[in-house]
């Protein structure tokens, strides 16, 4: 008995993982590419604060981290109103539910100087200060927590992977049963 408890609930926690929204710096407006390769010379460059959201969604708050030294100016897109500044604590109010499943919030748009031996910039979504964590508002206009993805520039699969965070020790199930004996 104790053994199908333990199994619905560790299926109960990934699903709801699995399901959380998440909001992230892509590359594109659809929010599928997680590294932006810069150009050869100075030249402008676009990127998309993107709230993939599964169950919908009538808003979110954080804020924006740029580690590069590029200085990209956000603009809100899609008519939403907005309360703050995204360089320090953004709230977006999407004017209803939206149902997604990707929804372009922000634009951050910029001019590129490709400085050499300068790869894994990063452009990154935060929580804003005083929250628990990246917020989002779902349908039923409830708060939930939201998960974000890293996004790289010139980056590659070794030295700073993008995309979802993955875990960083591999474990067995009777590895993490003996933390609890």
């Amino acid at each position: 008995m104790k053994k199908v408890l333990l199994i619905a609930l560790a299926i109960t926690m990934v699903a709801s993982v699995s399901m959380a929204d998440e909001i992230s710096v892509f590359a594109d407006n659809q929010g599928t590419s997680c590294n932006f390769v810069g150009p050869a010379g100075p030249s402008p460059v676009t990127f998309y604060v993107v709230h993939k959201t599964v169950n919908g969604a009538t808003g979110s708050q954080f804020k924006i981290v740029n580690s590069t030294a590029w200085t990209l100016s956000p603009s809100v897109l899609g008519g939403f109103l907005s309360i703050g500044d995204a360089y320090t604590n953004l709230s977006l109010a999407y004017g209803g539910c939206l149902a997604g499943p990707n929804i372009a919030v922000v634009q951050l748009a910029g001019f590129a100087f490709p400085a050499p031996g300068d790869p894994c910039m990063q452009v990154s979504v935060v929580a804003a200060p005083n929250t628990v964590g990246i917020l989002t508002i779902d349908c039923t206009f409830a708060e939930i927590p939201a998960l974000t993805g890293g996004f790289t520039i010139n980056g590659d699969a070794l030295t700073c992977p993008c995309g979802p965070p993955n875990a960083t020790e591999q474990s067995t199930w009777g590895k993490v049963k003996s933390l609890y004996r």
